[in-house]
């Protein structure tokens, strides 16, 4: 079957309404490794579920923000007021939110009041951050700390505690004397891309985010990049074979309508790769995370 591939063309348009207009012709793996990383950090509208550990849910009286987070996660709805400007508007710097990076652990503000319809304002001086992991369906409300606790590894203690299924243990794995890393060490090493392992209790687990590449991406995202990438070309082998199922082939075999192979993204972070004159969804990839 004959088709044009505009999925490029739509990438460099969806990273443009984000980052503005790119320089140079061509659209680089950069560019949208870039934009993917934005684009999670933002946290895309989705429903979750929400554990709370008992660290955070002992001060829930002290900030009503926490209720009022955990209701918008739950109902599907924006968090992304809560985040930080940093986070939100280093749009192009992937190395925007290092923690997010290398833990999965986003960061949220407290604050009640809107300054701005996409901004809350701090709650007060000094305040403390909520620190959560944001997985694609479920978030776990971990800990409150200052700004700077950025490689903490208490969190993670919590974190263990809280959601064992998110920490995985590096089975076999026996840490040498002496080898356990300090908050500081850990913050050196990933500013440097690398990824260190994390002790507790005599065991050794895996960043629960996979950690960094040396380019400072992360690992996880990096992987999603590499997904889109190998899909845009066995999508693009399959169509040129006929190789799908014959209910797609029948739609796409319109007399006379070329086959236009193109890229969208759905507010609740999903790429999916759709036939752009028919309206047809041929390939959904996991939502960004």
């Amino acid at each position: 079957m004959q088709f044009t591939d505009e999925t490029e063309a739509d990438l460099r348009g969806l990273i443009e309404q984000d980052f503005g207009r790119l320089k140079g012709d061509g659209l680089t793996h950069l560019h949208v490794l870039d934009w993917i990383h934005y684009r999670a950090r933002l946290i895309p509208c989705r429903a979750r579920s929400v554990a709370v550990s008992p660290e955070v849910a002992a001060r829930m009286a002290d900030y009503p923000a926490i209720a009022r987070l955990k209701a918008e996660f739950e109902g599907g709805r924006d968090v992304s007021p809560w985040l930080s400007d940093r986070v939100r508007k280093h749009k192009d710097d992937p190395m925007a939110d290092l923690m997010f990076n290398d833990w999965q652990i986003s960061h949220f503000h407290l604050g009640n009041l809107f300054v701005a319809p996409d901004k809350v304002g701090p709650r007060r001086k000094g305040e403390l951050l909520l620190f959560a992991l944001v997985k694609a369906n479920r978030v776990t409300f971990l800990a409150l700390h200052p700004h700077g606790a950025w490689s903490m590894q208490e969190i993670l203690r919590v974190l263990l505690r809280t959601s064992p299924q998110d920490l995985r243990e590096m089975k076999g794995a026996i840490p040498p004397p002496n080898s356990e890393r300090t908050d500081a060490q850990i913050l050196e090493l990933r500013q440097n891309g690398l990824t260190a392992p994390i002790q507790i209790n005599g065991k050794m687990f895996l960043p629960p985010g996979l950690g960094v590449s040396t380019s400072l991406h992360s690992t996880r995202l990096v992987r999603h990049f590499n997904n889109l990438s190998r899909q845009i070309r066995d999508l693009g082998r399959r169509l040129k074979e006929n190789d799908l199922p014959n209910s797609v082939l029948m739609q796409l075999a319109v007399i006379g309508v070329p086959v236009r192979l193109g890229i969208k993204l759905y507010h609740d972070g999903c790429l999916v790769l759709h036939e752009k004159t028919r309206g047809l969804d041929l390939v959904s990839l996991p939502p960004l995370e």
